[in-house]
């Protein structure tokens, strides 16, 4: 992992990857009813932190202070804001990375039901469990970080995604920029969600997408 540059705010990389496992129907199995329970909380949260984030660090611009680091003991490499925080609490590992920008939550998961005779289907099924409870939580929020009467969301789309067949799908709130996009290899699945905020000198996951390999 590179390990030059500032680590900034850890607090806030904790805070957003617990957000985005309780909000986000992750999973499969994991991705139940209860995972939504806290959902509008825990996005009161995030959009806390990202205010007082962004009043502590306005040097902070992008790409200045982006790195790519190398994750998952080497197999994967893809640039973040800031030196990733991973979290293991659900049994499989959650990266987020923040600045003034926005967020990138970054996880991958290898014991998804993928049958080898509906993968098509049960790859979808994944992709749009993913995107709702994500959905779920920005239309519920409260806090005014997003604009929900704003929401417009953007086509599904079928990529291949560093050589893996995956979904891809985007939505505005006015000036906010959500994102998000998996691809899966056999029972592997890597998710990313993207959220960039007002005033950003460009969407973030437009970073992001191109940076990952796998190794």
């Amino acid at each position: 992992m590179v390990k030059e540059g500032p680590v900034e705010g850890p607090g806030l990389f904790y805070c957003v990857g617990v957000w985005f496992r309780l909000s986000s129907a992750y999973g499969g199995a994991r991705g139940s009813p209860a995972h939504k329970m806290k959902k509008s909380h825990l996005f009161a949260i995030l959009a806390m932190l990202l205010v007082s984030f962004s009043l502590v660090n306005a040097q902070a611009e992008l790409p200045v202070g982006w790195k790519v680091y190398d994750l998952l003991d080497g197999k994967v490499s893809v640039a973040m804001p800031a030196e990733p925080e991973m979290d293991t609490a659900e049994g499989y590992p959650i990266f987020t990375a923040a600045n003034k920008q926005g967020v990138v939550v970054f996880a991958r998961q290898t014991d998804i039901d993928i049958s080898k005779d509906n993968a098509a289907a049960d790859r979808l099924t994944f992709f749009r469990g993913f995107r709702d409870g994500i959905m779920g939580s920005i239309k519920d929020d409260k806090t005014g970080l997003v604009d929900a009467s704003k929401l417009e969301l953007g086509s599904e789309k079928k990529i291949t995604y560093a050589g893996m067949p995956g979904y891809d799908q985007s939505f505005t709130a006015g000036e906010v920029r959500g994102r998000f996009w998996i691809g899966n290899r056999g029972r592997e699945i890597y998710a990313f969600f993207c959220l960039t905020l007002a005033g950003a000198e460009r969407p973030i996951d437009e970073v992001v997408f191109p940076s990952f390999k796998l190794k």
